[in-house]
């Protein structure tokens, strides 16, 4: 936990070094992550549910046959949800600049002009992406996605406890003794 918080508060040194103006490492990084922690939380919430909701009557054959109606429609939302998971640490991480951008120029004690709130910002969301997927936890939501996506695509295709029975060779039992002779009769 010390090796991410020393890794953040490198990141956003390079904020501290922007604003033009001395602000505590401590106060922009918990602006920082007081931000960023619902959106990644988010994700990693919805991408959990999704996978699950997907797997369920994937491997286990619960509720297997309403899927299997609207297999195509189920399939779609549940890519498109892995697929939104990816993206919402992103999402989280540009609206948590704002607030960082805000921390910073209020405690300037002169204040900030719009270009360095601009620059503030600029350089939060070039940092900031990367801060979330790789030391916020933003992967998780990104590998959980991309886990339920493929599964949404099973779900499409018909795989595992979605498979159609085969069907049984045409005709039914025969009974009844062959007729030997009528075949050489003719």
């Amino acid at each position: 936990m010390a090796q991410l918080k020393n890794r953040m508060a490198g990141a956003f040194a390079l904020l501290v070094i922007a604003s033009a103006c001395s602000v505590a490492n401590d106060k922009i990084q918990t602006a920082f992550i007081t931000a960023i922690v619902g959106g990644v939380m988010a994700g990693i919430a919805l991408g959990l549910i999704n996978m699950i909701s997907a797997a369920v009557p994937l491997c286990c054959g619960c509720g297997a046959e309403a899927v299997k109606k609207n297999k195509k429609t189920v399939g779609a939302v549940v890519v498109i949800l892995g697929l939104l998971c990816c993206f919402i640490p992103l999402f989280a991480s540009m609206g948590a600049c704002a607030s960082t951008a805000d921390t910073v120029c209020n405690d300037c004690a002169g204040g900030c002009s719009a270009a360095d709130r601009e620059d503030v910002e600029g350089i939060c969301n070039l940092l900031g992406v990367f801060v979330v997927y790789l030391y916020g936890f933003g992967f998780i939501a990104v590998a959980l996605g991309v886990a339920s996506a493929t599964l949404g695509c099973c779900i499409c295709c018909s795989c595992c406890k979605l498979k159609e029975p085969p069907a049984t060779a045409g005709g039914g039992a025969v009974v009844g003794q062959p007729v030997i002779g009528a075949i050489a009769a003719q």
